[in-house]
This record gives structure tokens, C-alpha cells and sequence, in this order.
């Protein structure tokens, strides 16, 4: 069966609606978790890029067999795009991540209308766009979108090249499968597939001398590029990129039993007898001769003879979870829209049949049961792709925490029992502070007494949160200070976490409020040195910042050491303490030794006008401790 290029005014209305529905799925998504990064390949390529960018060269930053298209995204994106941050780039690339997601769906549309016309198109675009897992992988910046783009493009030029003369669009559909290998090599199973599409001319002879001339000039367009690819870029190499290592998966004939394992593990979503049914529907409709002529026979065997390229050529790398199969993937969802379609033309074949007056009404009766039965299939993944989307277009809990511990805490170790190792590398994820934060243990904080971990040299424990009120009857509220929790919100995603320092604090007795803010204790670090911290809480945030004094005096009241300067790190001015819960540390305060008996007090006044900060009373200072040398 014949199909025009370009298809009618309705199904491009069509076709927008479903890209504008799936487009508001996708593109919430791409600010998710940011600046604290989830994915693993995504940071990944983001640092080869600025490996290449610092070396002038792309040696060394080849990571598990990846050829460069996605590591050069970054690096164009680091070299043009203004940035603060290294990953600030991943925002627009994210977009166009997106971009390509969308083009994805189209081609997935174009293609099912290339095997039996416009409506197995509809049906496969929104089959394959409102997938859950298509709406989770939307965003990040790794390769599976571009992949799945350009290899799919390439199967749908050659088609096309089918029914168009000259030998542009074939040697187009070569190059964008040259472009799918750049961002994985997989891309390379569905050369075959291509290939045979543009041999079917070798059947008439006048076509032989053109063909055989292109066929030339395409083996020497392949051959530079592989030799490109694997020589001068050398794709197979790997494990030499700084700061991570690849594992390499090993050659091998896949077994019977691997080949069905690693097909559960690409159709997981679809794992049903419906499954089959659409799946294989295209092909049980060429072996019915009243439904043979509306399907184009060569799309379905290009798509099925890919498929099967696909499937087992990536089992011949042993056992693979699904991402490995996303393109596989879609090549299926472009049958299963196929099935659909054919079934709206049987149904408008039986109506046409049934009786002269259902003709006029055969085509929207159709249409509609064909929309019911969508709906129906599609609801629940429809309602957790809603779920997902939104989900990620949250902030992420662990970019708050980095951004606080980034303004208020002081390098040192921290044991955690969730993976916040990205939460806290600067190269790795978001992270923009100065300070450094180490990975003790990942591990559970009550797996070990609060001795053992002080000794292995954890400042910091990071716990699931709990409440002020329940951390004051856990086992070592005496021995720490719970500084800040990240409770659960309606408008954050990802695991809530308190911040517990791992040292007691001396509490105040009298503990009065100076302006709303309340002197809770003080840690006195070193004696012998006069070295200690302070701990307040705020009520509500300062109008201006304020700078703490500390006056030791002696018994008639006089100034023998004063320290003034910003009360904590240079990110956590007063006009920051906005957090009544939140328990503020200093940084680490040194005064002079006095050489006789005095008293510390402390207080906070405006740099700009001199006025302290009082209580209700006119107190201006608290007393922190008396001092005896």
C-alpha cells in the first residue's frame, strides 16, 4: 500500500494535539532534582566534556564503549552557552533533550502511518508517548534520546527513499544512522535493515549501474567514518576517564533462556497477551488477504527484521536491563499503533458491510471505539506518566540540604545513610560550595555509637527527619546537636533528611531572645586557647545583616579582649535566619587569653548605625561563661 509524504490537514491537527498532550508531560521535567543531579551517565558525560575542554583533547574521557555525540553536546554547550557552573549547561540541554523526546514520539507516528496509514500513526504516538518510563527519561542528558531519534529517522528516510527518485533520501537515511552510532554503537544492528531497504532497486536492471555507483560511494562513506570511529576516536576503548571506571561487558553467544530474559526485561511495561497480539498483529495481518493490501509490507518486515537485529545483538553482551532496548522499544510501539490501525480499517470494512447506511458513519464509529479502547489501555499509564511528571518538576530535597550546608556548615566529615555522595561532589552534581564535605561511611548513623564515628572523623550525621520533639528522647540528643531538618513538603521530592552535628553543646541557662533572637549554648572548643562556637535560633530574619561582638570583661567591667565579625559563614548572614526550627552554628570564634578572672558576653549590633540588637527589657548581651585562667 502506497502512502503520500505528506499526510492530510486532520491528522496533522491530530498529530500536534498528541505531541502538545505529550509535551506536557515531558517538559516539567527538565529543572528535576537540579542543582543536585540523579542520573549517572548524565554527569558523566558533562565531565568528559570539560576533560576535553581542559586538555584540548578528546583522549582519556572515554567512558564504557560511548562514541562522542552526547559528551559533545556538553562540550559545545560548556563552550558557547553562558554559565556559572559547569552543569548550569544541562538546563538547555535538557530542553533539547526534550525537543528530541517529542521528535521521537513523531517518528514513531511516522513510521506506524508508513506501515498501514494514519490512523496506526495516532494510535502508535500515543501508545509510545504516554509511556511512564518515557516521561522519567525525558530530561537527562544522555544518549537513549538521541539514539532513538536518529535511528528511527534513518529506517524512516529509507522508506520514504522508497517512492522518491534520486539517491538523496537514501544516502540521508545512512547518514542519520551514522549520527544514531555516534551517540551508541548499538545503532549499528539496524544497519542491515537499511541496507536491504535500499537493495530491493537491484530487482530492475536499469536501476543496477545507479545503484551499483551509490553503493560505491556509501562503502567508502562507512568505511572513513568507522575508521573514524574506532581509530581516530577510538570507540572501544575505555576505563580512562579520571574519576569514575567502566565496566565492560563480555562477548559472548547469547543462550536460549539470556535472549528471553533480556526480551522480559525490554517489554516489562507491555508483558501481557495484549502485548503479543499488537505486537505481532502487523504480521498476522500480511497472512489475511482482505487486510494484506493495507498494509505496506516493507515497513513491517524493515521494523520486525530490526527488532530481532536489535534484541539479539545486544544479548550477545550478556544480560541487559531495559534502557539497553529503549530503541527496540519504539520500533515495537510503531507496530502495536500499526495493530490499532489496522483494526479501525477492519471494523470500517465490517460497517461498509454490514449496511449501505453505516458507510457515511463508518469512519468516526470507528475512530471513536478506536479512541474508547486507547483510553482504556493507556489510562493507567497515562495517570502515573501524571504522577512522574509532576513528581519531577519538584525540588529536590537534597538540593535544598546542599545549599544549606554549602552557606552554614563547615568542611568535615559526614556519615549518611542514603547515597549523598552526589549531593555534596562539586563535580559531580550541583553542589557550589566551598566547602568540602566528606563521605565517612554511607550507612545507617544508629548502626554505630556516636564515639565510633567522631573517631573515624564524622562531624555530621545526615538521618531521615525527624521532629526537634523526637530527637529529644533519641539515644544521643545529649551528645549532639540536631541543627536542621528538611521535613516532607507538598512541593519537594526525594528523601527529607535532618542534620545532626556529632558534639554536645553547653546550653545557657538563661536564655533570653535579643531582637528574636535566642543564645542557646556555646561549645567551647579549645580552653587553653580560648577557642569556642555559639548556637542560636531566630524568630525571623534581621533587616540588615548584624555582626556579633564578643567582650571578655573583667570584674569592673572593662574590655580585655573583644572579638567583631560576621556571626557565621560569609552565606548565612542574619538576614537568613528564617528558619525558627533551625539551630545556627558558628564558625569556630577566637578571643585572647585574659590574665585574670573575666565574663564572655555576646551580642549583635547593625555595622551601619550601632544599634544593638535588645530584648523586651533593654538587655543587650547575653552572658556566655565566666572565665578563670
Amino acid at each position: 500500500m502506497t502512502r503520500t509524504i505528506l499526510p492530510s490537514r486532520g491528522w496533522l491537527a491530530a498529530y500536534l494535539l498528541v505531541l502538545a498532550l505529550v509535551g506536557a508531560l515531558y517538559v516539567p521535567t527538565y529543572r528535576y532534582s537540579f542543582p543536585y543531579i540523579d542520573h549517572t551517565d548524565e554527569p558523566q558525560m558533562n565531565l568528559g566534556a570539560r576533560w576535553w575542554i581542559e586538555h584540548d583533547s578528546a583522549k582519556g574521557m572515554l567512558f564504557h564503549a560511548y562514541p562522542p555525540a552526547t559528551i559533545a553536546l556538553n562540550f559545545v554547550a560548556l563552550k558557547f552557552l553562558p554559565h556559572d557552573h559547569p552543569n548550569d549547561v544541562l538546563l538547555p540541554l535538557r530542553l533539547l533533550t526534550i525537543f528530541f523526546g517529542l521528535g521521537v514520539v513523531s517518528l514513531v507516528m511516522l513510521l506506524a502511518r508508513e506501515v498501514v496509514g494514519d490512523w496506526g500513526g495516532l494510535a502508535a504516538g500515543v501508545l509510545w508517548g504516554f509511556l511512564p518510563d518515557n516521561v522519567a527519561r525525558a530530561a537527562p542528558v544522555i544518549a537513549n534520546t538521541y539514539l532513538t531519534f536518529f535511528t528511527l529517522l534513518a529506517l524512516w528516510l529509507a522508506l520514504v527513499a522508497r517512492r522518491r527518485p534520486g539517491d538523496g533520501w537514501r544516502t540521508a537515511a545512512h547518514y542519520a544512522l551514522m549520527v544514531a552510532i555516534t551517540f551508541k554503537t548499538q545503532a549499528i544492528f539496524v544497519f542491515p535493515a537499511l541496507l536491504s531497504i535500499g537493495l530491493l532497486d537491484w530487482q530492475a536492471k536499469e536501476k543496477r549501474p545507479a545503484l551499483l555507483r551509490w553503493l560505491y560511494a556509501m562503502f567508502w562513506r562507512w568505511l572513513l567514518f568507522m575508521i573514524w570511529l574506532l581509530v581516530f576516536y577510538p570507540t572501544l576503548q575505555a576505563n580512562d576517564i579520571p574519576h569514575w571506571a567502566a565496566p565492560i561487558g563480555q562477548l559472548g553467544l547469547p543462550t536460549p533462556q539470556l535472549l528471553l530474559d533480556n526480551f522480559a526485561a525490554a517489554t516489562d511495561d507491555w508483558a501481557s497477551p495484549l502485548n503479543w497480539l499488537l505486537t505481532l498483529g502487523p504480521l498476522l495481518g500480511l497472512l489475511v488477504a482482505p487486510l494484506r493490501w493495507r498494509i505496506a509490507t516493507l515497513p513491517v518486515l524493515a521494523l520486525m527484521a530490526s527488532v530481532l537485529a536489535w534484541w539479539i545483538g545486544v544479548s550477545f553482551f550478556g544480560q541487559q536491563d531495559a534502557r539497553q532496548f529503549i530503541t527496540m522499544n519504539a520500533m515495537l510501539a510503531v507496530l502495536r499503533g500499526a495493530s490499532l490501525g489496522l483494526a479501525i480499517h477492519l471494523v470500517i470494512g465490517l460497517l461498509d458491510n454490514f449496511s449501505p447506511r453505516l458507510q457515511r458513519w463508518a469512519v468516526p464509529i470507528s475512530g471513536a471505539l478506536m479512541l474508547v479502547f486507547l483510553l482504556k489501555l493507556m489510562q493507567p499509564f497515562v495517570v502515573e506518566s501524571q504522577r512522574i511528571s509532576y513528581d519531577m518538576s519538584r525540588r529536590d530535597h537534597r538540593a535544598d540540604l546542599a545549599e544549606y550546608a554549602a552557606a552554614s556548615l563547615e568542611s568535615g566529615g559526614y556519615v549518611g545513610n542514603w547515597n549523598y555522595h552526589k549531593v555534596f561532589n562539586p563535580d559531580w552534581g550541583g553542589y557550589r560550595g566551598q566547602t568540602i564535605f566528606r563521605l565517612v561511611e554511607q550507612a545507617e548513623y544508629e548502626s554505630r555509637d556516636v564515639d565510633e564515628w567522631r573517631a573515624q572523623g564524622a562531624s555530621f550525621a545526615l538521618i531521615p527527619y525527624v521532629s526537634r520533639r523526637d530527637y529529644a528522647t533519641s539515644r544521643d540528643a545529649a551528645q549532639t546537636v540536631l541543627l536542621k531538618q528538611f521535613p516532607p513538603r507538598e512541593d519537594r521530592r526525594g528523601p527529607t533528611t535532618s542534620v545532626v552535628w556529632l558534639w554536645p553543646m553547653q546550653p545557657l541557662a538563661d536564655q533570653i531572645s535579643l531582637g528574636g533572637v535566642t543564645l542557646l549554648g556555646y561549645r567551647l572548643e579549645d580552653a587553653d586557647e580560648l577557642r569556642l562556637r555559639l548556637f542560636w535560633r531566630s524568630e525571623q530574619p534581621t533587616a540588615v545583616p548584624h555582626t556579633l561582638f564578643l567582650h571578655l570583661l573583667d570584674a569592673e567591667g572593662n574590655i580585655v579582649a573583644q572579638h567583631d565579625g560576621p556571626p557565621t559563614l560569609p552565606g548565612r548572614p542574619t538576614t537568613t535566619w528564617d528558619d525558627p526550627d533551625e539551630i545556627i552554628m558558628s564558625h569556630v570564634l577566637a578571643l585572647s587569653l585574659p590574665q585574670s578572672r573575666a565574663r564572655l558576653v555576646a551580642g549583635f549590633y547593625d555595622p551601619q548605625s550601632g544599634a544593638r540588637l535588645r530584648a523586651v527589657d533593654g538587655t543587650d548581651s547575653w552572658e556566655v561563661l565566666r572565665w578563670t585562667p
